[in-house]
């Protein structure tokens, strides 16, 4: 089990002040009094000095009533620091106020931290007590960051976080989301969320201390509104139109392939089927798989160890042409179009080799109601 530990925690209502780079590593964060931020906030946020939102940043964290949080977590070789939590107004009458969270990433050592290295090892996400871990509520939907000295400053622009105080609400920083959920962190019986203490790469959590009095029901419903795409008339008929003519096409593939190998289509329910006969699993997959080619997909699942488990349902997703099922995981985010199946039941459409030998499997399998569901399993060793 990896030691988590907290190096400072102070929470106070007042400016921001973003201290030497060194010192907030080290977890030396001090408050700064709230009559001094229009000459503080200014000359300590020129990591975001360039950007076009600056001005508007040095506003937002000059507020009297910016929450400066500094609390301080490392692990797996990062440290995080939660600088400060901000209110920005709505624009304009009818339009969603919005949460600012501040913070920055160091590696531990002292090695330098590259905005491209951010971009690709680093995830932060938002959750509320009673989600399921692996469904942050916002990313993020607009971010700031920009290295400095090594050390990289984030700013997250969110729907406003305070009508939901009166429940626990997280701040995630992790390495890789989607499956940051399901191993990284876990939700208890009482709907709170925690780190898996045995999980291997970074997954720090913040409480945000936003205060029950500002809980509002009523517009915490319109920001839950906004969190929830819902497609209007139009798109939703093209969606089915779309979805329906690709289901036809690779019905009609499927069955002239079978037609043509002079092979009988399987049954819906041809559960047994081993991987060697699944239709919908590459001929090269089943040869990497080797003996474990030979088992069924109820076989997999007894022998190897579930690490995900994920109903997708299909969707149109920005710049693709054809519905798709999509899932993210620790292990990999995939996009599978209905071809993946080809027409049949379930299918292999996935290996983690190790030393030539299968580590892990991904099965897709038709739940026959426009859902497929996703499995990766860690498979044990072969005797030799």
């Amino acid at each position: 089990m990896r030691a988590r530990k907290t190096v400072f925690a102070a929470v106070t209502a007042g400016a921001v002040c973003l201290c030497a780079l060194g010192a907030a590593a080290a977890g030396g964060l001090f408050k700064t009094p709230p009559e001094a931020a229009a000459i503080i906030a200014p000359q300590n946020l020129t990591a975001f000095a360039q950007e076009k939102n600056y001005r508007t940043l040095v506003d937002i964290y000059s507020a009297p009533d910016v929450l400066t949080v500094n609390a301080v977590q490392a692990d797996a070789g990062y440290t995080v620091t939660l600088l400060a939590v901000a209110s920005e107004p709505a624009a304009a009458d009818g339009d969603l106020a919005h949460t600012h969270i501040l913070y920055t990433v160091a590696r531990t050592d002292g090695t330098p931290l590259t905005e491209e290295e951010w971009m690709q090892e680093i995830r932060d996400g938002v959750l509320l007590q009673g989600d399921r871990a692996e469904n942050p509520r916002a990313n993020g939907e607009e971010s700031t960051f920009r290295a400095k000295d090594g050390v990289l400053y984030a700013d997250v622009r969110v729907p406003d976080l305070y009508p939901f105080a009166d429940r626990e609400i997280y701040f995630a920083v992790m390495q890789q989301w989607g499956l940051a959920g399901t191993l990284g962190y876990h939700t208890g019986t009482d709907g709170r969320i925690s780190t898996a203490a045995d999980y291997e790469n970074l997954n720090i959590l913040f409480t945000l201390p936003l205060g029950a009095e500002h809980a509002d029901a009523a517009a915490a419903a319109r920001v839950e509104q906004s969190w929830q795409y819902t497609p209007t008339a139009e798109e939703q008929a093209l969606l089915d139109e779309a979805i329906a003519r690709a289901k036809a096409r690779d019905e009609q593939n499927a069955a002239a392939a079978a037609e043509q190998a002079g092979q009988p289509l399987p049954e819906p329910d041809s559960a047994q089927d081993t991987v060697a006969n699944s239709r919908g699993t590459l001929a090269s997959m089943k040869e990497d798989l080797g003996p474990w080619a030979d088992c069924t997909r109820a076989e997999l699942r007894a022998a190897g160890e579930m690490l995900y488990k994920k109903v997708c349902e299909l969707t149109l997703l920005p710049g693709q042409s054809e519905p798709c099922y999509y899932y993210e995981s620790r292990y990999s985010s995939r996009i599978f179009g209905l071809k993946e199946l080809g027409g049949a039941p379930w299918a292999v459409v996935g290996l983690g080799l190790e030393g030539g030998a299968v580590t892990e499997v991904t099965l897709l399998e038709d739940n026959g109601d426009g859902t497929v569901t996703v499995e990766i399993l860690a498979l044990p060793p072969l005797a030799e």
